[in-house]
């Protein structure tokens, strides 16, 4: 006969070997919950953990056009979370999408890109910023990804958990020397990553 500290050592080694192979989303109203299935040997490993939405903004669909507001700023800054409030940007313009637009010098310049990133569905989003030298997205009041600092190129991630709509989106890059690189990405809820649609860019 086996004993109690026999049965949960081979009780947990099977939840080891067998993991679920299909995971759910459950969704509530305000939030979402991810939760795994049930293993096939019967056992259930749950999981799950309760976010809630960041809500959408109310917008006026009709004082938007396409793309995202741009700020260029020629200046040694130091990092992309510190951009001077004052600093005054030596051009601004609309661009579609993220990336450099071409009128950026070779050293020691800032960029702003500024707007509403509109989201088909609630869910949980993947956002990925790659970046050099740093570069910070921030979504709403919260810092998504921070890929700041003096660095070669460079991906970093984070995740949110977005209501349908509209919400606020700003990224900031800095660049110190050498190499540039400036790429931003998105995993919507059940989906593949890819660069951020354009689509998905407004601005007033």
């Amino acid at each position: 006969t086996k004993s109690r500290y026999e049965t949960a050592v081979m009780l947990c080694s099977a939840m080891r070997r067998k993991p679920s192979s299909r995971a759910t989303i459950r969704r509530s109203i305000g939030s979402v919950v991810a939760a795994s299935a049930p293993a096939p040997s019967g056992i259930t490993s749950v999981r799950s953990r309760r976010v809630a939405l960041q809500r959408a903004a109310a917008v006026d669909e009709s004082a938007l056009s396409a793309g995202r507001r741009d700020e260029h700023f020629e200046a040694s800054v130091g990092g992309a979370g510190a951009i001077p409030s004052d600093l005054r940007p030596r051009a601004s313009g609309v661009a579609e999408r993220g990336g450099f637009q071409g009128k950026e010098r070779a050293t020691d310049f800032a960029l702003r890109f500024s707007g509403w990133i509109r989201v088909p569905a609630d869910g949980i989003y993947r956002f990925g910023l790659l970046s050099d030298d740093g570069a910070v997205l921030t979504i709403g009041d919260s810092v998504i990804v921070n890929n700041d600092g003096l660095h070669g190129a460079m991906e970093q991630s984070g995740s949110v958990a977005l209501a349908a709509g509209y919400h606020p989106i700003v990224v900031t890059y800095f660049q110190g020397n050498d190499a540039t690189a400036l790429a931003l990405f998105v995993t919507p809820p059940g989906g593949v990553p890819e660069e951020v649609p354009a689509g998905w860019l407004a601005h007033r």
